[in-house]
């Protein structure tokens, strides 16, 4: 991938910038609640499977795929909370944040 476009460079540092600040603020929370970590924490910062794409079009189609399962890990954290605002609105901040770099990720897809 020596000649990536600069388009889609500025796309992984888009999902990388955001990936570390979710990461440092869920990590922040989880060490405020007694370091109980939860088993959809425990999934979300689990080992990541290497993509094999090697074509612009399939990595930004694998970079979507993997957007939209974090969306979807998300809904189901929201989901069994029940107790807690400031996790909840944590989780929905971030998740509302990850649709929309998951939707500009699907319109650069569907524009190549």
């Amino acid at each position: 991938m020596t000649d990536m476009d600069g388009d889609v460079k500025a796309l992984f540092e888009r999902m990388i910038e955001e990936s570390i600040k979710y990461a440092q603020q869920l990590t922040s929370y989880i060490q405020k609640a007694d370091g109980i970590k939860g088993n959809t924490y425990k999934i979300w910062e689990g080992p990541k499977a290497p993509g094999g794409a090697t074509d612009k079009k399939s990595i930004v189609k694998t970079c979507a795929s993997d957007e939209l399962a974090l969306v979807n890990t998300y809904s189901m954290a929201l989901s069994s909370i029940t107790y807690d605002k400031e996790l909840e609105n944590l989780l929905q901040l971030q998740r509302q944040n990850i649709i929309e770099l998951y939707n500009h990720i699907r319109q650069f897809y569907n524009a190549q």
